[in-house]
């Protein structure tokens, strides 16, 4: 999108990204995840769906399971570590979320991912919110300085938009682009 070589692009982002024209839809919650065995994966089983939330520091002996470089989960996963003065151990880097889950229920270390991530297995892996709650964003990637969408592009908008909105997952976080989207094509105001 930057380089002009696509129109736009549905993505994640971390607020405050730069260099781009954004339609923000959703924020969804970075979590951390841990193997099964865990010293404090007992505390997230008692809890049943609601995880428990607790500080980042609480994993600081853990070995971690990371994105990679260029991922925003990986890019949120950077700033918190740095933010608590954390260095942990690196032990698999991955380019793919199924691949990092995969790692962190078979014991290979914890790992920050997206809540949209969680395996439906507990016994393999446990959850937790991290105090402070970390999200990435989703939404609309536009070139700088695009200022007009054509209507095919502002239905497509309006289209990702009314399907994040059905999702429990994503917390609702439209900015002023998106809301104008949603009303033009619903009409009036939005619930």
């Amino acid at each position: 999108v930057q380089r002009g070589q696509v129109d736009c692009a549905l993505s994640s982002y971390i607020s405050g990204e730069e260099g781009f024209e954004i339609i923000a839809t959703m924020k969804e919650e970075i979590v951390a995840a841990v193997p099964g065995f865990h010293p404090m994966a007992a505390m997230a089983r008692e809890r049943g769906d609601a995880l428990p939330c607790v500080d980042i520091r609480c994993f600081a002996d853990s070995p971690f399971v990371v994105a990679a470089k260029g991922n925003t989960v990986r890019t949120v996963y950077d700033r918190i570590m740095e933010k608590e003065g954390l260095h942990p151990t690196e032990v698999f880097e991955t380019n793919n979320m199924q691949v990092l889950c995969r790692m962190v229920c078979q014991g290979v270390g914890a790992a920050l991912v997206p809540i949209s991530a969680i395996e439906d297995n507990r016994q393999s892996a446990a959850y937790f919110s991290i105090y402070p709650r970390y999200y990435m964003h989703l939404g609309m990637l536009l070139p700088p300085d695009r200022n007009e969408l054509s209507e095919a592009e502002r239905y497509l908008a309006y289209l990702v938009i009314r399907n994040d909105l059905k999702s429990p997952i994503y917390q609702r976080s439209l900015n002023v682009r998106a809301q104008q989207i949603l009303n033009e094509f619903e009409g009036g105001e939005a619930p």
